[in-house]
């Protein structure tokens, strides 16, 4: 549910920032009307009819608002400003739909990651702490995936440390050595001065600062740490 929850807000926060128009966020039976056997509801429950498939979420948009009567709206006759919307609001999920750790595990060291998925979503998302951390990378990764590939020298440093995490994390009595913290570290020094954003600089202070009380801990110590947390409020920017 937080997951639908964030995805949605961004959708409609990115939405709004192309004219103004304010969408509704929520579930379909809820926003729009019920539905039942639609595509979404067949894209999540293909983890629950095969439990050897990962979780997949389903969205659906609803354009609008309605005017006049059902054909207008369906068919105005101009129809840009909504394709506007729509094309907004896709380019918002797919952008939230990537995750910058299947891609450098999957796709370019052709190895699995699941020790680090299993982490995200089996403890991670049980505290308030864990799920700030799910929501802090979840910021971060689009446009630092977008930094890091920009550079062939940053790609392959990123791809040994995502190399490196899966085999600590599959272990939480591994130690995050000063080493792996050093080359952690040098990677978000590298990538922050050609963050242009703000926020992405102050985020990646952020996970600078995890890292560095990480050092020498167990990786059950630094899981227990950030599960411990207490969520911050973010500054407006």
């Amino acid at each position: 549910q937080l997951r639908f929850q964030r995805v949605s807000t961004k959708i409609v926060d990115d939405i709004r920032a192309v004219r103004g128009r304010n969408y509704t966020a929520g579930s379909v039976i809820d926003v729009v009307y019920a539905t039942t056997g639609s595509s979404s509801d067949y894209v999540y429950s293909r983890h629950i009819a095969d439990g050897s498939l990962h979780k997949t979420y389903g969205f659906a948009f609803e354009t609008g608002p309605f005017v006049v009567d059902t054909p207008t709206s369906f068919h105005p006759p101009d129809p840009a400003p909504i394709k506007r919307d729509a094309k907004a609001g896709m380019i918002s999920l797919m952008q939230q739909s990537i995750c910058a750790i299947e891609f450098i595990g999957g796709s370019l060291l052709g190895a699995s990651v699941t020790s680090i998925r299993a982490v995200r979503d089996q403890k991670l998302q049980t505290t308030a702490g864990g799920r700030q951390a799910i929501a802090l990378f979840e910021r971060i990764q689009t446009p630092l995936l977008g930094l890091i590939l920009a550079d062939q020298s940053l790609t392959r440093r990123a791809m040994d440390l995502v190399e490196r995490a899966t085999k600590l994390l599959a272990n939480e009595k591994a130690t995050v050595s000063a080493k792996d913290a050093k080359r952690a570290l040098a990677l978000i020094d590298a990538v922050a001065p050609r963050a242009k954003s703000a926020t992405l600089r102050r985020d990646l202070a952020t996970v600078r600062k995890q890292i560095e009380k990480a050092s020498g801990k167990t990786v059950r110590a630094v899981l227990d740490q950030i599960l411990k947390t207490r969520p911050s409020k973010r500054r407006k920017t």
